[in-house]
């Protein structure tokens, strides 16, 4: 009796959604800076918000001529914070970012929005990023 009421309560008050939308967003995240990791920009593209499109004047070639001129290399990141509000989210993220030209590791922390399109969380803007101290190597 107690698991059913708890069922009719989460379901009534959005738990169990939510619950769904954090599965999705984070595996999306890390789908996203996996594909990042690849110079696979072509795939970032496709996982990108209708405005981040338009806001890159619906240039997918642009937007990978230039993240291939970025001459970074293996991307490391781990999500420390996801906050869903409706169809948005904001993403904390550490990254640790290989740098070729500088052959060390950049470390920073990314705050990303995402948001909830066809019932797909797709990347929308950076907000912030913070470099923190470099290594040598990864984590």
């Amino acid at each position: 009796m107690f698991l059913k009421l708890l069922v009719l309560f989460a379901v009534a008050f959005g738990v169990l959604p939510q619950t769904s939308n954090h599965t999705q967003l984070k595996s999306q995240v890390k789908s996203y800076h996996g594909h990042f990791s690849a110079g696979r920009y072509d795939r970032m593209w496709e996982m990108s918000s209708k405005d981040f499109k338009d806001r890159n004047d619906n240039n997918k070639e642009g937007y990978i001529s230039y993240l291939q001129k970025t001459n970074f290399g293996a991307v490391k990141s781990r999500i420390s914070q996801i906050k869903i509000a409706q169809n948005r989210a904001v993403v904390t993220l550490n990254l640790s970012v290989w740098s070729n030209r500088d052959r060390k590791w950049v470390k920073e922390v990314v705050l990303e929005e995402w948001v909830l399109e066809e019932q797909t969380w797709r990347f929308d803007r950076q907000l912030r990023q913070t470099k923190t101290k470099n290594k040598d190597h990864g984590d």
